[in-house]
């Protein structure tokens, strides 16, 4: 299994995600979203809600979203585009938690 995150991996294309937020289906979870929605290639974006505190906490729980994806590829897949937004960092073992919560959100798809 390939363990990086590469640059062709992240959804950066204004038209690709504005279809995605427009005509994707979403599953909530305690701490995250997933919206997805059926494409022509696999690619996905990390962020937060929009009110989530300052820039540390953000860019914290974007590279806990980065983490589990890296580590868990095999549960997305293949021709899907995906947004996943963290909507509040847990207090413990956050990223285990955080994990967790993707997994169960993910088998719903």
């Amino acid at each position: 299994m390939n363990y990086f995150l590469k640059k062709n991996e992240i959804l950066s294309n204004k038209k690709d995600i504005s279809q995605l937020f427009q005509n994707g289906s979403s599953i909530e979870g305690k701490y995250t979203t997933v919206v997805f929605f059926k494409y022509n290639y696999r690619a996905i974006l990390f962020t937060t809600r929009k009110k989530f505190g300052n820039a540390v906490k953000r860019n914290r729980g974007r590279r806990y979203l980065k983490e589990f994806y890296r580590q868990n590829k095999e549960l997305f897949k293949s021709n899907y585009l995906y947004a996943l937004i963290l909507l509040k960092i847990p207090l413990e073992n956050a990223l285990n938690k955080i994990s967790e919560d993707l997994k169960k959100t993910l088998i719903k798809i």
